[in-house]
């Protein structure tokens, strides 16, 4: 393991872009990233602002199963390995993923994950989802609801993939 992921100096992600095009590409991939797609541009660009874009090797930490806050990260290309002892997981994902998100809202990590291959990733960490919600506080409202409305779907979905560990419905009267 190369070690934990450690910030680099606040450089707003379209600020650091300085191409046109490279804005264009940025902008238009995070439409497909779950959390970031769906919000209406002008919240997503509000929300780009206040990441900052990595590149890392693979073996790299970006965080442990049970530490609090942090930081919400997304990644954009590369494959990352998502383990939990306590949730009996191990899984790779590559692609577009939303990467703890539910930490802004300051809920202990339900899993560790670490790069398995270099990647490519945009960090919301604690202090910009803080500077987003002085400067644009509806934006930060509506990145928060598109989080809770991951995390359902995420339940949903795990809920659906694992019939026999959910209990049935209550009857009603």
């Amino acid at each position: 393991m190369s070690g934990l992921a450690t910030p680099a100096k606040r450089v707003p992600v379209l600020a650091d872009l300085a191409d046109r095009e490279a804005v264009r590409g940025l902008a238009t991939r995070a439409k497909r990233v779950p959390v970031l797609a769906d919000l209406a541009e002008a919240d997503r660009e509000a929300v780009l602002e206040e990441c900052e874009r990595a590149s890392l090797p693979g073996g790299t930490r970006l965080f442990a199963e049970g530490e609090s806050g942090g930081a919400l990260w997304w990644l954009l290309e590369g494959r990352v390995r998502v383990t939990s002892a306590r949730h009996g997981l191990d899984a790779e994902l590559g692609g577009e993923a939303a990467l703890g998100a539910l930490a802004l809202a300051g809920a202990p990590r339900r899993a560790t994950v670490e790069t398995a291959s270099r990647c490519t990733l945009l960090r919301l960490g604690e202090d910009g989802f803080r500077r987003l919600a002085a400067s644009d506080a509806e934006a930060a409202r509506r990145l928060l609801e598109c989080i809770a409305r991951e995390a359902a779907r995420l339940a949903d979905a795990d809920c659906a993939a694992h019939p026999d560990g959910v209990d049935p419905p209550a009857p009603r009267d």
